[in-house]
Parts: structure tokens; sequence; C-alpha cells
């Protein structure tokens, strides 16, 4: 049980910093889609959004798989 505790706070934890980093980043993500699409350069904007896609999604299978560990267990 106290070994579950401990895989259970690294989890968030690592969630927490995840979300601090993403918060920075989005910020700067925002300016450059701002500046991309003024500029009509759709490939670069593409190129970002496509990087959060992929981002999120590995961030879901993440979260998947340990709700799966955790039923399994």
């Amino acid at each position: 049980m106290e070994q579950l505790l401990f895989i259970v706070l690294a989890v968030v934890i690592i969630f927490a910093l995840l979300y601090k980093w993403k918060k920075r980043t989005e910020k700067k993500m925002g300016n450059d889609l701002n500046a991309l699409i003024e500029t009509n350069n759709w490939r670069g904007v593409c190129r970002i959004l496509r990087k959060q896609l992929i981002v999120w999604g590995l961030v879901l299978v993440l979260c998947i798989g340990l709700l799966v560990a955790r039923i399994m267990s």
C-alpha cells in the first residue's frame, strides 16, 4: 500500500511539473502562432499544432495506461 502511495505521489508531482512547463510554453506558442498567422506561414502553424497534438496524445496514452494498470492490480 505504501508503494502505491509513493507511485501516485510521484505521478502527481510529475504532472504538476509538466503542467507548469506546459503553461510557460503555451504562452510562447501563442505568440509564435500569432506571428505565423500574420505572415501567412501556414506550414509553421501546422507544425506547431502537430507538435501539440503529439504531446497531448502522449499524455492521454500515459493516463490511460496508468488507469488500466490500476484497474488490473
